[in-house]
């Protein structure tokens, strides 16, 4: 019943969160939502602590320089179907 009630409040009058409510700098909290096939233009790697956060000039995530093996996949690209034989 207690659920029912919540639900329903939260339906017709609950707020909607904003993008990052935590001001969090790691990757997973920087891109858009819904998430789009490809969330980086460029692949990043994690260079920051993960307890740094306040500290002045800290930096989390940034570019790779030169990526040997990016982290976007592979486009899937359907092999081509056979004619059937007469």
């Amino acid at each position: 019943m207690i659920f029912a009630y919540n639900m329903l409040v939260s339906v017709r009058r609950g707020s909607v969160a904003v993008a990052n409510p935590w001001n969090s700098r790691s990757p997973e909290w920087q891109i858009p939502s819904p998430v789009i096939s490809v969330n980086y233009p460029t692949p990043i790697e994690v260079v920051g602590e993960p307890y740094d956060y306040g500290l002045p000039g800290s930096i989390y995530t940034q570019p790779m320089k030169s990526p040997s093996t990016p982290d976007v996949a592979p486009q899937i690209v359907p092999a081509p179907v056979p004619a059937p034989a007469d």
